[in-house]
């Protein structure tokens, strides 16, 4: 069964599938949030239909192959600059920033980067404000696999270059 018919299974509306598809990667690459956080009914929903459990993070499965794509399809939107900023915000598109943050995978990050959008505390899509920064692709940013990536950074952990 492919990711779109257990979607579909699922009854997740069309306007969310991208945020499942958000979820399921971040399961996937051990972030520490999965399908289960926003879709929980859902996956009872479609286990209901199926007669069965359904494990909504499948680390080693065919589904990894679809790993690329969603990396992509992520990180593209996450580079997406915010065409209208708010103009409170302390940190502005475009701005360089110094990153000293722990992901949820336990890696610490350090670097520099540019902040592609403001996400604000009471943005309904999101836990918390912060930034998303894109990282530098030189030797400037640790650990290496980070360097050219776009990351989440909590507001306090990262500071402008002013």
């Amino acid at each position: 069964m492919g990711v779109g018919e257990m979607f579909c299974l699922m009854e997740i509306p069309e306007g969310r599938l991208a945020d499942a598809l958000y979820f399921v990667l971040m399961g996937c690459r051990g972030h520490g949030i999965g399908l289960a956080d926003d879709f929980a009914p859902n996956i009872e929903d479609a286990e209901g239909r199926l007669g069965g459990g359904i494990d909504p993070s499948p680390f080693c499965d065919d589904f990894m192959d679809f790993y690329g794509l969603a990396s992509e399809v992520v990180d593209t939107e996450a580079r997406r600059t915010d065409n209208d900023p708010d103009p409170d915000s302390p940190i502005r598109p475009g701005d360089r920033v110094q990153v000293s943050t722990r992901l949820p995978t336990g890696d610490r990050v350090t670097g520099t980067g540019t902040v592609v959008r403001w996400i604000a505390d009471d943005d309904t899509l999101n836990a918390g404000g912060g930034v998303v920064v894109a990282m530098d692709d030189g030797e400037h940013v640790e650990p290496s696999c980070y360097r050219g990536t776009a990351l989440f950074v909590p507001p306090g952990e990262c500071e402008a270059d002013r």
